[in-house]
């Protein structure tokens, strides 16, 4: 697997990834409808304070998402995969874990959250190292699940 940045040209393979609606079930944007949707979320990615890579197999197929923001001492972290391939969170997530904390003197602490029922989500980043820290109630909108903000469980991991 490699990481490369998430480009226009990611937009039709996105699709296929986005348009299915148990990839996009916990994410915060609705499933999409159109290939133009998915190039639309790029488009917001490119222009926001986050950084976006695509995942690709050996192959060149788009494996998943994976996305990072640095603020101060912390990162955020974000991904979301294809089912199709196993292991993809894990596999993706260890590598850029490993360069936060070991080669950047600043950080101190990685952070996800995901919607308290979304098991596999858990499982990857407990399989990961982080430990879940706490519920945050009300905390984010899935509008996959519903227009009100839902329950969301945040886990770290901290120097």
């Amino acid at each position: 697997m490699k990481l490369v940045e998430l480009m226009q040209w990611h937009a039709p393979a996105l699709f296929e990834l986005t348009s299915d609606p148990l990839v996009t079930r916990y994410l915060g944007f609705r499933t999409h409808e159109t290939v133009h949707d998915a190039a639309r979320l790029i488009e917001q990615y490119t222009y926001g304070s986050a950084t976006w890579f695509a995942a690709m197999d050996d192959s060149g197929r788009l494996m998943g998402v994976v996305g990072t923001e640095k603020r101060g001492h912390m990162v955020t972290m974000a991904l979301y995969g294809s089912p199709k391939f196993r292991g993809f969170g894990r596999t993706a997530a260890i590598p850029l874990i490993d360069g936060a904390m070991m080669y950047d003197p600043d950080v101190w602490r990685i952070w996800a959250y995901c919607h308290v029922d979304n098991l596999p989500v858990q499982r990857v980043l407990e399989r990961i190292g982080a430990e879940r820290e706490g519920r945050m109630r009300r905390y984010a909108v899935f509008p996959n699940v519903s227009d009100e903000p839902q329950d969301c469980f945040l886990y770290g991991i901290a120097k």
